[in-house]
């Protein structure tokens, strides 16, 4: 009695084994016909090539960039994933796309707006625990592949160096457009010069004239690089609050206007003292180590650094009630120390214009020959040193431009695949075989259950549920 199961267990083995040979054909035909479907499914299925590249955030290169300047978090990897997708960088890639040898073997450029396929088609994640994010792009066409990775990248790359070179490149176009205007006052004044010298006859001036002319266009000089020193500040800090608007639009509100009855008193003083500086330069026996000179300087250093402190104060009020993050600490820091170099710009060129007017009211007392003669020496003497300075600001701002690094650095190009990521051979065939030899015994088990014909003594005793005493063989 206790080996009934174990021989109930062998039966029911046997009657398996009995089931599939006896459907054995049908269990054959049913895996050929899958394998069949399988091996066709994968030689017809289309060649998938996938391409990837890295890319490394770098902290230690202070640049601005899209980043805060407090190290990278999961939160800002997240961020710049979405960089990454933008309209901007995807339209980018598209681009050099288009650029690209192999473009028209390229099945992406023949779709209907390329950048926002590529942007739902690229894949970017970010490494655990390290500032890398991944980039990989499938194609059937492998060139494909790597070029898109490597657009992607490049767009990206020049995306955050275009953000951090802004300031900078704001000035230089500044400059730039600046030259050409100078450059061409310079000509007009040139020939004006001389077609009066020609037309009058008058070639010379009076040595107390030239004297007079030489201090008023140095003056002059003076006053238009304060100028345009001023205009750049302008730009500058109207960059500075443009981005400090970005990160916090109600703070940016409150520091459209950064003024207080001291910043205003302290401004007025060094509009002051920076007017008796440039009028005390003009006159003789002044040297730089006068006393009085460097009286007034220490007081206008001191006035700077008192305006310093008094701005931000104005800014503490508000500071803490956003709760700022790094970057916005920084934003801080530039505005105060920016809005200093523009007050003191600003007292600077009050000065120098005050310098410029007494000469001017000593000019207009020449004798109109003299006069208009001198008019003309100086206003060809202005503009070549303004242009001579500008041309040294712009070869400045263009060396400070290219000085402008970015946090990006790819560090693992995308190489054209080998060798195609699906469809998976091995596995499809795999498959195959699990699924041809499932279905064939499932079947041949189905057939089996519907099969009411008594073919052995499990049958006879299922269906009359009688105990079997005995066989009798079939003696022919």
């Amino acid at each position: 009695m206790e080996q009934f199961p174990e021989q109930e267990q062998e039966i029911k083995l046997r009657d398996y084994y009995r089931i599939i040979l006896r459907h054995i054909k049908l269990i054959g035909i049913i895996f050929v016909l899958v394998m069949v479907a399988t091996i066709y499914y994968t030689a017809r299925a289309p060649r998938i090539y996938e391409s990837n590249g890295k890319i490394l955030l770098e902290l230690n290169k202070q640049t601005d960039l899209f980043f805060s300047t407090g190290g990278f978090g999961r939160n800002d990897l997240n961020n710049q994933m979405e960089v990454i997708k933008s309209p901007s960088v995807m339209e980018s890639a598209v681009e050099k796309l288009k650029r690209n040898q192999e473009a028209e073997n390229f099945p992406i450029l023949s779709l209907d707006n390329p950048s926002s396929i590529l942007a739902k088609n690229i894949d970017v994640s970010a490494e655990r625990e390290v500032d890398i994010i991944d980039i990989s792009f499938k194609s059937t066409n492998p060139n494909e592949a790597q070029a898109a990775v490597n657009a992607v990248m490049d767009s990206y790359q020049d995306e955050s160096l275009k953000y951090t070179r802004a300031e900078v490149t704001s000035v230089r176009e500044f400059l730039e457009k600046q030259l050409d205007v100078t450059s061409k006052k310079l000509a007009i004044s040139e020939e004006d010069l001389r077609a009066y010298k020609i037309a009058h006859e008058v070639f010379a001036l009076t040595e107390e004239t030239k004297e007079m002319i030489t201090n008023m266009v140095e003056f002059e000089a003076q006053l238009s690089s304060a100028q345009t020193e001023l205009q750049i500040v302008e730009k500058k800090l109207a960059y500075l609050k443009d981005e400090l608007i970005k990160i916090d639009e109600a703070l940016g509100e409150e520091m459209a206007s950064i003024s207080s009855p001291v910043s205003e008193q302290l401004r007025q003083k060094l509009i002051e003292n920076e007017s008796q500086l440039a009028i005390l330069l003009t006159k003789k026996g002044y040297t730089e180590n006068h006393p009085q000179l460097v009286s007034l300087r220490t007081e206008i250093d001191n006035i700077k650094r008192q305006m310093k402190s008094e701005i931000a104060k104005i800014l503490e009020v508000n500071k803490y009630s956003f709760n700022p993050l790094d970057r916005r600490q920084q934003l801080f820091t530039d505005i105060i120390s920016t809005e200093v170099e523009f007050q003191t710009a600003t007292a600077k060129v009050s000065g120098l214009e005050t310098v410029v007017e007494e000469y001017s009211v000593r000019m207009s007392g020449l004798p109109d020959a003299e006069l208009e003669l001198a008019r003309l020496e100086r206003s060809k003497a202005i503009n070549e040193q303004i242009y001579s300075m500008l041309i040294t600001r712009y070869e400045e701002a263009k060396i400070s431009e290219e000085g402008k690094l970015s946090n990006i650095r790819i560090i693992n190009s995308a190489t054209s695949p080998l060798a195609p990521v699906s469809p998976k051979v091995k596995m499809n065939i795999l498959i195959g075989i699990l699924l041809g030899l499932g279905l064939g015994v499932g079947a041949a088990f189905l057939l089996e259950s519907l099969n009411t014909k008594i073919t052995n003594l499990s049958d006879v005793e299922r269906y009359v549920k009688l105990p079997i005493l005995g066989t009798i063989p079939d003696i022919p």
